[in-house]
């Protein structure tokens, strides 16, 4: 069956079963292509397509969402017929009348208009012809590579992203398309098999035409030259100045998904809540907004609607137009992301952050929609990078690049990480440069929050490993970083 063609079909058969109260249909469909460069471990010191890994994933699916009263049954399939799709309507209304009633669900979205414009897409992305580009891209990022000695690895990949819904409820978004180029690189200084230095570049774009791949290599590369004076930092209390990229990772890993209703329900957000009732009488935790819970320089935001941000999209997987949230307002909480089962469930704002994610990037049928962030901005200030050194208080770690960061455990404010690429000790206003993987790291993310010495005026796009959103962040100088073991 041709993509168009699904929805329409699901809509008229969910017709010949009365007993359906509600129903959704949608259909998805992603195209990955990537190089993947490795300069030097291999042996391997120049690049072309004959020594490299190029390859193109696809998948597409189609998802079923059937309710009967208030049970809801799903259903899957990656099979474009007419007997798949009826299947799984009757697949999806089967496990529907075998659910119990779900006390909290109200209903799926009603028709809620459509997005004012446009975001912009690249057309040879979507039709998958970017193999050349890719090829031009990867050479211009392993041409800055200048001593026998240094490993430029990682990867340049285009996403496309198509999809379709409809609903019994009006809601209906035809063939809304995104994509985008990003490059993921890792530059490494090796001696022998040992890694001496490292660091990390980055960039991205919605268009092939926009990346900047020889920048990316260049930001990797010039933290890898450098050759550590020190293997090790003493342990304790360090006020901090982050990277782009380890704000981001502190973002992603503490920051995106507690802003969303479905963590603060589960408990599993940091964030201040109460208890209070549901429009269902039940007890439950609800965000107590407003209270400040982070330093007025702190403005973070999410914004779906940026003409470059990688994850950009003009709707959400339920067929809601996407609309800016913001989530601190000068360290006051202002703000959740919500899907719609938890936004009907606690009444507060609107669905449109409802986004169907898998490990693989683009849209994807096989998962129920889950309210998370898109575009994750942390708002610059207006220093330099040499401002936030003089500001710094006390002993004073620069980390541009953590790994490995988690909560202690789910809705902990306190998380563990590790330095993973060439960081730096400030002594007497001197950098010296410390090697990656030296020690461990134990943070708070109340106290980096609150204790803002400083914020830079340069931002830079980033998003971490199985992160669903990206995030757009400048360097921070504050405190709530501990050293606790001095060498791994």
């Amino acid at each position: 069956m041709e993509f168009n063609e699904i929805l329409p079909l699901i809509m008229s058969e969910v017709e010949k079963h009365p007993e359906i109260t509600e129903a959704e249909g949608y259909v998805s469909r992603n195209s990955t292509t990537m190089v993947r460069i490795e300069t030097l471990r291999y042996g391997r010191k120049k690049f072309g397509p004959e020594a490299q890994q190029l390859k193109t994933i696809e998948t597409s699916g189609i998802g079923v969402r059937i309710v009967v009263g208030k049970s809801m049954g799903t259903a899957t399939t990656s099979y474009f017929t007419v007997g798949a799709i009826k299947l799984a309507i009757y697949s999806a209304l089967k496990n529907a009348k075998r659910m119990e009633a779900d006390p909290n669900y109200k209903h799926l979205v009603k028709d809620v208009g459509k997005q004012k414009g446009k975001l912009p897409y690249d057309k040879k992305i979507y039709k998958g012809a970017v193999e050349d580009d890719l090829i031009k891209a990867a050479e211009a990022a392993t041409s800055v590579v200048d001593q026998n000695n240094l490993d430029l690895a990682g990867k340049i990949m285009t996403v496309s992203q198509e999809f379709s819904v409809a609903n019994t409820n009006g809601v209906e978004v035809d063939n809304d398309i995104d994509t985008f180029i990003v490059a993921q690189l890792t530059g490494e200084k090796l001696k022998g098999a040992d890694i001496v230095s490292s660091g990390v570049g980055w960039h991205s774009a919605r268009l092939a035409k926009d990346l900047d791949a020889e920048k990316a290599a260049v930001d990797a590369l010039e933290p890898a030259r450098i050759t550590p004076k020190l293997k090790k930092v003493d342990e304790g209390d360090y006020s901090v100045i982050l990277s782009p990229y380890a704000v981001s990772d502190i973002i992603d890993n503490m920051m995106a998904s507690a802003f969303t209703l479905g963590s603060i329900y589960m408990g599993m957000s940091w964030l201040p809540v109460e208890r209070k009732k549901l429009f269902n009488e039940k007890d439950a935790l609800f965000p107590k907004m407003d209270e400040m819970v982070a330093s007025e320089l702190i403005t973070f935001r999410d914004d779906p609607l940026i003409k470059d941000g990688m994850s950009s999209k003009n709707y959400d997987d339920e067929g809601v137009p996407t609309s800016k949230h913001t989530l601190i307002e000068k360290g006051q909480w202002k703000d959740v992301l919500a899907d719609s089962y938890y936004s009907f469930l606690y009444e507060l704002g609107k669905p449109g952050n409802g986004f169907r994610t898998d490990l693989v990037p683009g849209r994807c049928a096989g998962a129920l929609p889950s309210d998370s962030g898109t575009n994750m901005i942390l708002e610059p200030g207006d220093m330099s990078f040499d401002e936030l050194v003089e500001v710094a208080e006390g002993p004073t770690l620069v980390l541009p690049r953590t790994w490995y960061t988690y909560p202690t455990r789910y809705g902990a404010p306190t998380f563990s990480s590790s330095n993973r690429s060439t960081s730096f000790l400030v002594d007497k206003g001197e950098l010296v440069p410390v090697a990656p993987n030296a020690f461990k790291l134990i943070g708070d993310i109340r106290t980096i929050l609150n204790e803002v010495m400083g914020i830079g005026k340069e931002v830079q796009g980033a998003t971490t490993w199985a992160a669903s959103q990206s995030t757009i962040a400048p360097h921070l100088a504050t405190k709530g970083i501990r050293v606790e073991k001095s060498h791994f």
